[in-house]
């Protein structure tokens, strides 16, 4: 298999845990290489398995330089299947709490809508860029089975909504998936988001990513396979052997 996928370089790994080790130890890398710099730095998570990464990152590399939260949201008023929630129940946010790290808190207030939150978390992304117009972005970016991304969804039947929903103007937007994911009220950055990252650590692991995987090699339109769209962002992507080997054959 290609060892590249657009700018991305493809690194394979034994099982899920070694390819979880390698990522956090290319984090913890990028982050002391920032804070040598005096660099700010935004870090945002994606949720699901893509947690699992996080608490393999040492204490000692985090610090008020950096901005942490998650690269999309699930609009839940009861917090349950929040993804700031789930990472704020980490042994990496206790961590990063002790070391005064910042965060973008995308849990639901009393009272905020689903536009509500998408506004909320749009303006403190730009925030962020306004008050550190050099730092940098990272994240850590997983990939569904269906081709979705952060929380973008495939819309292979409309186009034209998928294009103003993900590749308009707005960072944050909040749509309802409803048939396409069993959490369908979702808050997410979009493709115009995505391209400002830095620093993009892709993270796919299982058979289950397999047509995905191959799909997103292809030469299809993001509508179809929102995956797609990271191929032309700058990082490395972490696979594991058995997605590598369900994918050659």
């Amino acid at each position: 298999m290609n060892r590249t996928i657009g700018n991305l370089k493809v690194h394979i790994f034994k099982d899920k845990a070694e390819a979880a080790r390698q990522v956090a130890d290319d984090i913890y890398r990028y982050l002391s290489n920032a804070q040598k710099r005096g660099g700010k730095v935004l870090f945002l998570s994606s949720g699901g398995s893509s947690l699992a990464i996080l608490d393999f990152i040492t204490d000692d590399i985090l610090g008020d330089y950096t901005t942490i939260g998650v690269l999309d949201e699930r609009y839940d008023r009861e917090g349950k299947n929040n993804n700031f929630v789930q990472l704020s129940g980490t042994g990496f946010y206790r961590k990063a709490l002790k070391s005064g790290c910042a965060f973008i808190d995308t849990t639901v207030r009393p009272g905020q809508t689903r536009n509500g939150l998408a506004d909320y978390f749009e303006g403190k992304l730009r925030e962020w860029r306004k008050n550190n117009p050099d730092g940098e972005i990272v994240a850590t970016i997983g990939i569904g089975p269906d081709g979705h991304t952060s929380g973008i969804m495939p819309f292979p039947e409309d186009k034209e909504r998928f294009d103003f929903l993900f590749n308009d103007e707005r960072w944050v937007v909040a749509y309802d998936a409803t048939g396409k994911t069993p959490c369908p009220e979702r808050v997410t950055t979009t493709n115009t988001f995505l391209k400002l990252i830095d620093r993009a650590f892709v993270f796919a692991v299982g058979r289950e990513k397999a047509e995905a995987f191959r799909h997103m090699q292809e030469d299809r339109p993001v509508s179809e396979v929102p995956a797609a769209i990271l191929k032309e962002l700058r990082g490395d992507m972490y696979i594991d052997r058995e997605l590598s080997e369900v994918v050659s054959r």
